[in-house]
């Protein structure tokens, strides 16, 4: 139970990141 919270957390934190990462790269582009 408590593996499986991990692994979505670091799921979560992985497309937060790449999202943030896509949005810095959308502003560079304007």
């Amino acid at each position: 139970m408590i593996q499986i919270k991990r692994i979505r957390y670091s799921i979560y934190s992985l497309v937060q990141f790449q999202y943030l990462e896509l949005i810095s790269l959308f502003k560079f582009l304007l």
